[in-house]
């Protein structure tokens, strides 16, 4: 009987990797579930917490921007990707996990400032209450404009990940002067040699980015890194 269910499971997370069920079902849950909001203490007046709370379609896979870090993920971890453990930092929905279940991610759950779902924790990347060497990725995919600290989140992302673990940083460049510059943001981290510098100085060694490399558009950058311990 388990390996009839373990199939069934198997199968229903594939169907998954199809962007419109998968928005569908996500939103279909959180319909469901949204009567069990929480918000971490401290951050119920939080503008930025109001801000990613509006739940709009487009909420729902945000343009699929995940899949530059999730896919690349995959491979990293292989063979060892079912059983890797998987932090998603700052996912919403639970949209962004459901697709890393969907492509063999099987571990993976979030951790955000307010949710509505089991697979979701509630808690600050700046300072968690996971155990030293946790997990074996943390992806924190866009949320740089929203953190007060981006040095300490990426230290807190080292203490949480073992030995050789990932960290996969995604993040949403804007020229200087465009109108979709981010009011939120209190650091100016923004180019690839500023995240550069940033994980240099918390110990990390990036081996893998994505960048078009088109400095006066907006567009998606992302790297990874992983954590070299004693």
């Amino acid at each position: 009987m388990s390996k009839a269910i373990n199939a069934l499971d198997s199968l229903w997370d594939s169907l998954l990797t199809e962007d419109r069920l998968r928005h569908f079902y996500a939103r279909l849950r959180y319909s469901f579930l949204k009567g069990r909001m929480r918000i971490l203490e401290g951050f119920e007046s939080n503008p930025a917490v109001a801000y990613n709370m509006d739940f709009k379609p487009a909420a729902f896979g945000c343009g699929g921007r995940m899949a530059m870090l999730l896919f690349p993920l995959r491979g990293f971890l292989f063979p060892d990707h079912k059983r890797a453990r998987v932090l998603i930092v700052g996912p919403r929905t639970e949209d962004d996990i459901l697709w890393a279940k969907s492509i063999g991610l099987r571990k993976a759950r979030g951790l955000d400032l307010f949710s509505y779902s089991p697979m979701i924790e509630l808690g600050n990347i700046h300072h968690t209450s996971y155990p030293d060497n946790h997990f074996d990725a943390v992806l924190l995919g866009w949320i740089l404009p929203y953190v007060t600290d981006p040095r300490q989140v990426l230290l807190e992302s080292v203490r949480i990940l073992r030995r050789g673990g990932l960290v996969g940083l995604g993040w949403h460049y804007v020229p200087t002067g465009s109108n979709n510059e981010n009011t939120f943001s209190e650091h100016s981290i923004n180019t690839h040699a500023d995240v550069q510098k940033l994980i240099t100085d918390t110990g990390g060694k990036i081996f893998c980015t994505m960048d078009s490399e088109k400095e006066d558009e907006d567009h998606y950058k992302a790297t990874f890194f992983k954590v070299s311990k004693p």
